[in-house]
This record gives C-alpha cells, sequence and structure tokens, in this order.
C-alpha cells in the first residue's frame, strides 16, 4: 500500500505511519490490531525481527495489453497470499486427518507446448468430464459450477478473487504437486470465468504457474505470447473437443472459410458448450470453419458489446449493491471444495470450532450456513 492509502484505511497522519516505519514511534495495541487487519497480517509478524519471505509475487505474472502498471494493487497481494495461505491450510487438515490427497488432476501424460488439441483432449480425460455430462450444464452458471466441481474432485483447489479489476488479472494459477491452485476474477462475466478457468487449468497441466491472458495476439512473437496462446487453444480444446464441434449439423453445414455465422447459431453453439460466442468463433477459426479476417471484424463487435455490458453490470451493482447473500458469496470466493474440506474436517472433530472459523475466515455462528452454500444445502 501506498502511506496515503495506508494513512487513510488506519484513520491516522501519514507522519505517523513513517514514524512507525522508521522506528521513531510504536503504535499502540489498539492501533496495532488496526494494522493487522488492513494489511491482512496475523498479528505476531508485526513483532519479528524481519519481514517474512515467501510472499514472493508469481514470476510469470504478465499484464493484459490494456494495462500499463506495473505494479501489483493491494486487493491482488492479499488475494495471491490467501489462494497460498488456503493451499497451505487444505495440506495441513488432509495431513491431519490422514486422507489421501487427490493428485488425478495431473494427465496421465505429459504434454509438451506443442500440440494444444491432445492437451485439451488430455485434460477432459484427467477430469472424467464427458459430453454427455457436459450437455447437461445447459445454463451458464450450471456449466461454470460443473467444470469447478470436476476441477475440485480431483485435487485443484478453485477460487474466486473480489476487488480486483479485470483489466488487472482475470485468473492465476499456482502449481504445485499438491493442491495446486486455480483463482478466476470473481467480477469477470461467467462465461469468461469457464473459459479462464480451463486457461490455467492448461498451465498447471503444463506443470507451471501462470497468468491468464486471453488477449493473446493473433500472431504470437515473444515466448510469453506463444505460451499464453497455447493454453487458450488447450483451453478451447478441451471446452469445444474438435470431433464433437465439427459433428454439429450447422457447422459440418458450413463450408471451409465461411464468413456468414449468423448470431443465434454462434448464440446456441455457446449455450450448448458453457462458452462465450467469441470463443465458439475462435475455436471455428482453429478448425479452419471461418477466416482471421472475419474472426477479427467480429471480435470488435464483442468488443463493444463486452464494455457495455460492463457498464451495465456496475450500474446494477450501484442500485443494487448489497448483491448475492453473504454466504453465497463466502463459499464462492474460499471454494466451495475448500469449504467443505473444512467441514468435513470438524464433523470428524479433527479440528475444533475456533480452528474451523479461523480456516474459512468466518464467525462462528456463520459455520452452518456457509457448509449448507457448500453441500448445496441452502435454500
Amino acid at each position: 500500500m501506498s502511506l496515503e492509502e495506508a494513512a487513510s484505511k488506519l484513520a491516522q497522519p501519514i507522519a505517523k505511519i513513517e514514524a512507525w516505519e522508521q522506528g521513531v514511534s510504536a503504535p499502540t495495541m489498539a492501533q496495532l490490531r488496526k494494522m493487522s487487519e488492513v494489511y491482512k497480517r496475523p498479528l505476531a509478524v508485526f513483532f519479528l525481527d524481519a519481514p517474512p519471505s515467501g510472499f514472493d509475487a508469481l514470476h510469470d505474472f504478465r499484464r493484459l495489453p490494456a494495462t500499463t502498471s506495473e505494479d501489483w494493487t493491494a486487493p491482488l497481494h492479499f488475494e495471491y497470499r490467501r489462494a497460498q495461505d488456503q493451499r497451505e491450510s487444505a495440506l495441513e487438515i488432509s495431513r491431519r486427518m490422514g486422507e489421501q490427497i487427490p493428485t488425478s488432476w495431473k494427465p496421465a501424460t505429459p504434454v509438451q507446448a506443442n500440440d494444444a488439441e491432445r492437451l485439451g483432449s488430455t485434460m477432459r480425460s484427467a477430469l472424467g468430464v464427458t459430453l454427455k455430462e457436459q450437455g447437461t450444464w445447459n445454463e451458464k452458471y450450471r456449466a461454470l459450477g460443473g467444470w469447478i466441481r470436476a476441477l475440485e474432485d480431483n485435487g485443484v483447489l478453485v477460487i474466486q478473487t473480489e476487488k480486483i479489476s479485470v483489466e488487472e488479472m482475470r485468473g492465476f494459477s499456482i502449481y504445485a504437486e499438491e493442491f495446486p491452485v486455480v483463482a478466476v476474477n470473481g467480477g469477470d462475466f461467467v462465461r469468461g470465468k469457464t473459459f479462464s478457468l480451463l486457461h490455467e487449468y492448461a498451465h498447471l497441466a503444463l506443470r507451471q504457474s501462470g497468468l491468464c491472458d486471453q488477449e493473446s495476439a493473433s500472431r504470437p512473437r515473444t515466448p510469453e505470447d506463444r505460451l499464453e496462446a497455447f493454453c487458450n487453444q488447450a483451453a478451447a480444446s478441451a471446452l469445444m473437443p474438435a470431433e464433437a464441434l465439427l459433428s454439429e449439423v450447422v457447422v459440418g453445414a458450413a463450408p471451409d472459410g465461411h464468413e456468414n455465422w449468423e448470431s443465434s447459431a454462434l448464440d446456441s453453439l455457446a449455450k450448448k458448450y458453457g462458452v462465450s460466442e467469441e470463443a465458439v468463433l475462435r475455436r471455428l477459426l482453429t478448425l479452419n470453419k471461418t477466416t482471421l479476417a472475419y474472426y477479427q471484424r467480429r471480435r470488435r463487435e464483442y468488443l463493444a458489446i463486452y464494455e457495455r455490458e460492463r457498464t451495465q453490470q456496475k450500474e446494477r451493482q450501484k442500485e443494487n449493491p448489497s448483491g448475492p447473500g453473504y454466504y453465497r458469496v463466502k463459499a464462492r470466493n474460499l471454494g466451495k471444495g475448500f469449504v467443505r474440506l473444512v467441514s468435513h474436517a470438524y464433523a470428524h472433530d479433527a479440528i475444533d470450532t475456533l480452528e474451523a472459523a479461523s480456516y474459512l475466515g468466518v464467525k462462528v455462528q456463520h459455520l452452518k450456513r456457509i457448509a449448507d452454500e457448500a453441500f448445496g444445502r441452502a435454500a
């Protein structure tokens, strides 16, 4: 945080915070507790002789093209640290219970970054998602929830962030052999989250951490651009297998290089596969069912639509700032898989009430309600 931001949140003069940082004066215990809350650090951290290590940023964290700032915002720092903390907590809880940590998310055979179609197929196979099952996710929230549950059941922690603009981050992944993490931006469009989810899973399948960048160049030049484009292609392959998409009547009837795709046809395919119209059209380009010039023209139209929808979304949030219920948002952000893990350990007396509340960051009286959300028992 900047001094100005910290001073504002702590309700203290900048000069006083500078004096604290320089060791000229010290905060009271009440002020220290407020600092712990604002900086989102344990109180004990402030008594260490030196700042703790282990909070390094993602080495390959990249900005979206529209973003000019190279600095992380405080919310992004907090969410990245939270992802690390939740992963460590999940490991601790599982080991305390003596339970096997699922690692079936890992593709059976390593795939090099030169065959996106094969990687997409391998990813889908590892998660055990069939076309029949995917076909039952005929609504965008069900599609997102279905893919999240598939990742969680196979050993990936999925969380959603808040208070971070999509211009700064759409998603990130933290690779590890056990409980790797995929984070998607909670403020993104639902179908955008689904694509980000699979894009980040592609990074994990390649045994690496990464940042979701769906704005990859049409002609990638740098190694980073090529990697992001590859992960996009792998995600598209997993979501829309080539054989299945080409067997669709409307696709099979279209000639190669088709440049007159009806929005109704693209929308129908988008709903079936749980993605955006643009993602469908981009996939059709990969399969030679349209041209680059046509895709780029339509993409400009989609970008204008996205901008209007974001403006409308912000206006709706102003009119109804309360939004979804507290328990629903809390379970979503923590990840229902993580909430279920904590609730399971609590139900089997592996952790006590205060530990469960601490892991979930809620008051004791909220434990049942948030568990109900995670297990689908909420009204």
